[in-house]
């Protein structure tokens, strides 16, 4: 909770960091000779931050931790920034370059399209590829966390040119989760809501989180057995309030335990 000073760096809506261009204001630092990537929550000149998608980020870290799934750690940083010459303390997500030497980073699409056997679509590619597991366990990981935004370009493949082979990246960019586009509404969240089966602009399988569980069943996918608790939030109740954590816990464990209904009927 340490305030940073952060007004020297620049902000952009464009790519230059994990996932996709104008959605969040991002940045990147040096910050003891590591690089770190920057997300803000949403952001508007008239309103300023008004969004709380930095928690969302953490809370889907501390998550996926728990699931044992390859993932890219996210950290809540409290700094002082700068963004159309007007400075303003906010709290922002960090995480750290998750890529190796002669790493090219490559969307699913682009990987897809230099692999592709023939006339297959890419759902048919990815249910025979080698990440096959690792983006079915996304998909069941994206409906518990009811995220709207795995697109293909944060579907990552890595290239290596010292070693001639591709891996796939940690899964990253979980900001439009859970409450994301209720802003300041989400302490209506009722029963209805943590079920929903929301709309969604994956790549790969239907645009229904609901549905896509059924390529991980069909395929007999094995999803850890876990008890959801408030250790997920740290000390963003301090932040947050608790009744914000009460409610995400909640619709987790509700999205949690139907998604082990689904994996195991």
């Amino acid at each position: 909770s340490e305030k940073l000073d952060l007004t020297n760096l620049e902000w952009s809506f464009q790519k230059d960091t994990p996932g996709t261009a104008g959605m969040f204001l991002k940045s990147r630092t040096i910050l003891n000779g590591d690089t770190y990537y920057l997300k803000m929550s949403s952001y508007n000149t008239t309103d300023g931050v008004y969004g709380h998608e930095c928690f969302l980020e953490y809370i889907a870290s501390q998550l996926a931790d728990l699931f044992k799934l390859t993932h890219l750690s996210y950290e809540l940083w409290y700094a002082t920034v700068c963004v159309d010459g007007n400075k303003f303390d906010t709290w922002i997500s960090a995480s750290k370059e998750y890529r190796i030497e002669g790493d090219v980073r490559l969307s699913l699409d682009t990987y897809y399209n230099i692999n592709k056997r023939g006339n297959e679509d890419l759902t048919s590619f990815v249910m025979s590829c080698p990440f096959k597991d690792d983006i079915l366990k996304m998909l069941v990981f994206d409906y518990i966390i009811a995220n709207r935004d795995r697109h293909s370009n944060n579907i990552e493949v890595l290239y290596n040119k010292n070693y001639d082979s591709y891996r796939l990246a940690p899964m990253f960019d979980h900001g439009c989760c859970l409450s994301s586009p209720l802003f300041d509404k989400w302490y209506t969240m009722d029963s209805e809501y943590y079920l929903k089966d929301f709309s969604v602009n994956n790549c790969i399988g239907s645009k229904s989180l609901k549905s896509n569980l059924e390529y991980a069943r069909k395929e007999g996918l094995t999803f850890p057995a876990v008890i959801l608790n408030s250790d997920l939030f740290g000390e963003i109740d301090t932040i947050m309030g608790s009744m914000f954590c009460d409610k995400h816990l909640e619709m987790l464990k509700e999205r949690y335990h139907y998604a082990m209904d689904i994996l195991a009927s």
